[in-house]
């Protein structure tokens, strides 16, 4: 099953897919290839990462559901490895 849409980012699995949205849009890539679980997501998003140049900004990761680790752990950036001109910032509060 493929995610057409997501709305919101409350959680890992739904920020996860929509910076593959954003990043496959301006990039040129097809969205709707986007998988549907978490893993999936997060794999689509480091092969994007990789292949791509990006500035990304993530801000108030505190306020996402600590579903797959996605607050406490920042699962999804786990093991991401970037283009070498591409900058990641995450803002969060500490986990409690």
């Amino acid at each position: 099953m493929l995610l057409s849409w997501i709305q919101g980012s409350s959680d890992g699995l739904a920020l996860v897919c929509s910076l593959c949205k954003q990043i496959s849009l301006v990039t040129g890539e097809n969205p709707v290839n986007i998988p549907s679980t978490y893993a999936g997501a997060v794999k689509c998003l480091h092969a994007l990462l990789l292949r791509y140049p990006v500035y990304l900004l993530i801000d108030s990761l505190d306020q996402l559901s600590d579903d797959n680790f996605a607050r406490s752990r920042i699962s999804f950036l786990s093991g991401a490895t970037c283009h070498p001109d591409s900058r990641v910032v995450v803002s969060c509060l500490p986990d409690e």
